[in-house]
């Protein structure tokens, strides 16, 4: 029996569970700051990046930090705790031979230091945040801030198009 808030669909020989609900299975709700952070970001274009983190008392993401459009991937960089977990979206600019190009990158940064448990909320907290925040381009996972290097991303980011 389907419980009413879950949805099913065939993709191949394989079923999948989506979950229409914006809340992660864990119980972890998405504040509506996140939101509110989120279209600053993309609709206003008054923010570059948003850290968001889940609440000690584990019920919900909330907005840790934000970069003005002055900000740095640099900057958004140093924002981020060193051996802890994080998400974060970035208004990532850069060059092609056809003119300046952005993406939305939703970042989901875990790193192997976390305990066990939290870990766990972070992986199953992700989707709820990111049905929360539409639009998001490409999704970015790491654990540890070696894999968030400029270049690296960069190159994730316009599939090897960008000119430095």
């Amino acid at each position: 029996m389907l419980m009413p808030d879950f949805a099913v669909s065939w993709s191949g020989t394989r079923l999948i569970w989506t979950r229409m609900m914006a809340m992660a299975s864990t119980g972890v709700l998405v504040a509506d700051e996140c939101r509110n952070a989120y279209n600053s970001l993309k609709l206003s274009k008054a923010l570059r990046y948003i850290v968001f983190k889940v609440s000690d008392d584990y019920k919900e993401v909330v907005v840790e930090s934000t970069g003005d459009r002055s900000a740095t991937y640099e900057d958004f960089l140093s924002a981020l705790t060193p051996r802890d977990a994080r998400y974060a979206v970035v208004d990532f600019e850069f060059e092609t031979a056809e003119g300046r190009r952005n993406k939305i990158l939703f970042i989901a940064y875990i790193t192997d230091s976390v305990s066990q448990r939290k870990r766990m909320v972070y992986a199953s907290s992700k989707d709820a945040l990111k049905v929360a925040l539409t639009g998001i381009s490409l999704e970015i996972q790491a654990t540890e801030k070696d894999e968030l290097e400029y270049d690296l991303v960069l190159a994730k980011v316009s599939k090897g198009l960008a000119i430095r």
